[in-house]
């Protein structure tokens, strides 16, 4: 561009123009207009492809993000089922520890008041045999 403008000045010099800065002036203008359109116009192709290829490379990341957050809640409700059924199992057993204890405090009830009972009787024959025994002892004392 500078060698055209060179030419075109030798010209105008050669030809004895007055204004010769104007057109000279009038040129540089343009040319630098001519290169500031074309490089906005690479420059805004080169941001199109940047944009673009962003674009396609975030459709997978979109694809991507969906896959994660569908295993992430599949992932969740299975550790809910999990945490859920290590509840009913707990339940399962409070139902049970306290089925027990019921049943041992129902019969440990009746076996106290059984073993009391027994006791009870016990203690009536041993206070029976005691009381033959001494009556036996004093008897066999009475014959010495």
């Amino acid at each position: 561009m500078l060698e055209i403008l060179e030419d075109v000045g030798v010209i105008l010099v050669v030809s004895g123009h007055p204004n010769i800065n104007l057109l000279v002036l009038s040129l540089l203008l343009q040319e630098l207009s001519f290169l500031i359109s074309y490089s906005l116009h690479n420059f805004a192709f080169a941001l199109f492809e940047v944009v673009r290829s962003g674009f396609v490379d975030l459709l997978p990341l979109s694809e991507h993000c969906e896959v994660e957050s569908k295993l992430f809640v599949v992932q969740l409700e299975d550790g809910l089922h999990v945490l859920h059924a290590l509840f009913e199992g707990l339940h399962f057993l409070f139902k049970l520890n306290f089925l027990v204890s019921l049943i041992v405090g129902v019969l440990a009830s009746e076996l106290f008041q059984f073993l009391s009972i027994f006791l009870h009787l016990a203690c009536l024959v041993f206070g029976e045999v005691a009381l033959g025994l001494t009556v036996l002892l004093e008897e066999l004392f009475n014959l010495f």
